[in-house]
């Protein structure tokens, strides 16, 4: 065995050692496991390149709580424009763009999908049984119109029991009615 081998087998032995250790810590539900847990979990989400998901993770081990501190998209991130037409009378493209109402209901919609799609990736992750519930804040950056100072505030906010959240068929509900 090569120089270049061997050292990748040394490394990956510690790493599988690494992991081994945080999997039996987690199912003994140590805290620092339990947390970094989640972050692992949160941090394979997929997103669109516009929305980098940001959080902060607090596990409480005497209640099973975990809280988030979630931020979330702002609306910048979403597009204003619904179709580019080609006019072919003039040579060229034009946009038509999405009504402000259109945009914020695609919005307001989004952020109860995040909340719900967190909250399953959640308790769906947990196999050691370490959750009893999760408590949501989702916070979003804006510009205040009245100061034109951007403000950051907690927009949404949901405490919910892994029993009663895994009873709930995401797939057929309306999320912002699932939400409230």
């Amino acid at each position: 065995m090569g120089g270049k081998e061997k050292k990748f087998e040394i490394e990956k032995s510690q790493y599988n050692k690494r992991i081994d250790e945080l999997k039996n810590k987690y199912f003994r539900h140590d805290k620092m496991s339990i947390e970094e847990y989640c972050d692992i979990v949160l941090s394979n989400s997929n997103y669109p390149e516009s929305f980098s998901p940001s959080y902060e993770i607090e596990y409480n081990s005497d209640n099973k709580i975990l809280i988030i501190e979630y931020q979330l998209p702002n609306s910048e991130c979403f597009p204003n424009i619904k179709e580019v037409k080609y006019i072919s009378t003039k040579n060229e493209l034009k946009e038509v763009f999405i009504s402000e109402s259109q945009k914020n209901m695609l919005f307001d919609e989004t952020m109860y999908k995040i909340t719900l799609r967190t909250l399953h990736e959640l308790f769906e992750a947990d196999a050691a049984n370490a959750l009893s519930a999760i408590s949501f804040n989702g916070w979003a950056k804006a510009i205040n119109k009245a100061t034109g100072k951007e403000e950051n505030n907690c927009i949404l906010t949901i405490q919910v029991l892994k029993d009663e959240f895994m009873d709930i068929n995401l797939s057929l509900v309306d999320p912002k009615i699932c939400f409230k």
